[in-house]
């Protein structure tokens, strides 16, 4: 019953947040107050690990099993915006013209937070509240990544 636009989607399963109690309470803090509907495909080890912390998953936040390939890029196509500490999902994010909100403190990508595409905020759970709030659709046509036109280019110059 989720329409297009209408929900956050979240991945987290980097060893720093989940292995940490701490970081991982903090996360999901800031989900829940984000008010937000957030759809949180979970990885099998960060399940474990919020069962072992006892951390209590807020309503707005939709657990659901892993999804396969196709049904991740639906999600990324379909949400308002990205909330992830993965490094894989920020860039399909900006590639989806989705804003991401990542949940570390450092990325691979900092064209994308330079550009405004992508807020570090860690796991403070304010941040991640507010980010999630404010967050709305970027403008790609100033993509950093260049046009697309890469392989007509280079089979001119080669030509």
């Amino acid at each position: 019953d989720i329409k297009d636009g209408d929900f956050v989607l979240c991945t987290i399963h980097r060893a720093e947040n989940t292995d940490d109690s701490q970081r991982l309470k903090n996360i999901f803090q800031g989900l829940g107050d984000s008010g937000e509907v957030i759809i949180l495909p979970l990885h099998p080890r960060t399940r474990a690990k919020i069962a072992d912390y006892g951390i209590a998953i807020p309503e707005n936040v939709w657990v659901i099993d892993p999804v396969g390939y196709l049904e991740m890029v639906w999600l990324e196509a379909n949400c308002r915006l990205v909330a992830t500490d993965s490094g894989g999902v920020q860039k399909e994010a900006y590639f989806h013209g989705k804003f991401c909100v990542t949940l570390r403190e450092d990325t691979e990508w900092v064209e994308l937070v330079d550009i405004g595409a992508n807020r570090l905020v860690g796991v403070n759970p304010r941040l991640i509240a507010e980010s999630i709030k404010e967050g709305s659709a970027i403008d790609c046509s100033g993509t950093p990544y260049g046009m697309g036109d890469s392989a007509d280019r280079i089979s001119k110059i080669l030509k």
